[in-house]
């Protein structure tokens, strides 16, 4: 019965071991600026991190992390929290318009988030994002590595500024490798600030 048991949890291992990515917008700053927290987990580890990225320049300005794991939580709890704390305080930070719009439409400018596939050099496929409409046209705001699962997971509104947040997901299946066999699942989560104002679209 115990090798029953023990096979039955080794072989979902064997066939498919996953990575999780999530994220949770903290707030905007009023100088172009969106702090979020991303947390990646890869079976009982997790790294989660804090970074505050330029919505202009799509630059991850700041950041902070820790490496925890499902069976760590002799970590001093107190002095982690005052840890992100003090970072936070660094920054301004308003916390309206923190709710995913899980839509490729925006509608309030009438504009449509697209992805596009790009093949360059030597059969290198990236994907390119792009935001618009059939009137004025559609901008790049950014691109991302070929995968084999792209996902728009939708887009945040700033409360300051004629901006906003687009989250894209990514998922690759790699060959196993080392202590697993069979397929990896590679997901990552790509964040493009991209300008609402009519006279970007050219």
């Amino acid at each position: 019965m115990k090798k029953l048991l023990l096979l039955l949890l080794c072989v979902p291992l064997l066939v498919l071991s996953q990575e999780y990515v999530t994220h949770d917008l903290i707030g905007w700053t009023n100088d172009n600026k969106v702090i979020y927290k991303e947390e990646n987990c890869w079976h009982i580890y997790c790294t989660s991190t804090i970074k505050v990225q330029n919505l202009i320049t799509d630059k991850i300005d700041d950041y902070t992390d820790t490496l925890t794991s499902q069976e760590a939580w002799s970590i001093d709890s107190v002095d982690y929290f005052s840890y992100i704390e003090r970072f936070l305080k660094k920054y301004k930070i308003s916390k309206q318009s923190i709710l995913l719009y899980e839509n490729i439409y925006i509608k309030d400018y009438n504009l449509k988030i697209i992805l596009s596939l790009n093949e360059q050099y030597k059969h290198k496929t990236v994907f390119d994002v792009l935001v618009g409409n059939k009137v004025i046209g559609y901008k790049r705001i950014g691109s991302g590595s070929k995968a084999d699962d792209i996902t728009i997971r939708g887009y945040y509104i700033s409360p300051f500024d004629s901006r906003v947040l687009i989250v894209i997901e990514t998922n690759t299946m790699h060959s196993g490798e080392e202590y697993f066999e069979g397929m990896e699942n590679e997901m990552k989560l790509y964040y493009f600030g991209c300008s609402l104002n009519p006279s970007t679209f050219k």
